[in-house]
């Protein structure tokens, strides 16, 4: 079987899916809205292209894969399907993947969701993931293209983790009573789609996420308490000054079920909680 694979975006988890490809012998290609040609040894043997070089569209038909890690833009529109929808169209893929978010779930205080579960999203942004999610899916519905929906709970990995907040001076938490929310560690994303182009199953919906919903304070006192600093201020939900976006990240109260990758796409977790994954996916590389 041909290995060639394009993917829309180049962000945090392209890169590491991007090595993960390679190694297993894919040709893959990352689109970047900054990327300049000079720079392309960088990027360990992927093959950037601008999102709107014309010649992105040849790469498109070389592809027998395809991956859209893009979100929306602030029209709500899903950039991917706005420039290249008629050129995906005409070609016939293995298999096409949407990187979504379990933001679309929305607030449904503190119950068990999965794939089935009614998507009621709480802000415009979740909103507009659930809509880019409908588009894509609709290329399976009308079009029997091979589409997968992976909803991502919350990433973590080398570089972007509790250890970095701390180690910058973060000394606070916010504690929200009965307060839950899933995540998931990058490595762990790139075995889900993997395991998901080596089985397709055109149509399907895949929650990815670890095995252990948990409040954030516990996330965070534990990473703190492993970095041998003092044990971080606790500020209640009612008495803290938030970020609009923090806000939206504590209006929504959720755990998420990971059950069907476990079961259909034969996942074993690298990191299946928070502490091995800080541990032993984060921590080795702060």
């Amino acid at each position: 079987m041909k290995k060639t694979i394009l993917i829309f975006g180049n962000g945090y988890v392209s890169k590491f899916l991007s090595q993960e490809l390679i190694h297993l012998g894919w040709k893959v290609y990352c689109t970047s809205r900054q990327f300049e040609p000079k720079k392309e040894n960088t990027f360990k043997s992927i093959k950037i292209i601008n999102f709107f070089d014309p010649a992105l569209s040849e790469v498109i038909k070389s592809a027998n894969a395809i991956l859209s890690t893009v979100p929306t833009d602030d029209e709500m529109m899903d950039p991917v399907l706005e420039k290249h929808l008629g050129t995906i169209l005409k070609e016939e893929f293995e298999w096409i993947g949407y990187l979504s978010s379990t933001s679309v779930y929305g607030n449904h205080d503190g119950k068990w969701v999965d794939e089935q579960t009614k998507c009621t999203p709480s802000n415009l942004k979740s909103k507009a993931r659930l809509l880019a999610e409908q588009e894509w899916f609709e290329l399976h519905l009308k079009h029997k293209l091979p589409v997968h929906i992976l909803r991502l709970a919350g990433i973590y990995g080398p570089g972007r983790n509790c250890f970095e907040e701390i180690k910058n001076g973060k000394d606070f938490t916010i504690i929200k009573k009965n307060h839950n929310f899933s995540r998931i560690h990058v490595m762990d994303i790139c075995q889900s789609i993997i395991s998901s182009i080596n089985s397709p199953t055109p149509g399907e919906i895949y929650n990815v996420s670890d095995n252990e919903p948990a409040p954030l304070n516990d996330v965070q006192q534990f990473g703190s308490k492993i970095l041998n600093k003092n044990k971080l201020k606790e500020v209640f939900f009612e008495d803290a000054n938030l970020s609009k976006q923090i806000e939206m990240f504590f209006a929504d109260n959720k755990k998420v079920s990971n059950e069907k990758i476990i079961k259909n796409l034969k996942i074993k977790l690298h990191y299946p909680n928070y502490r091995i994954g800080l541990l032993k996916g984060c921590l080795p590389y702060c």
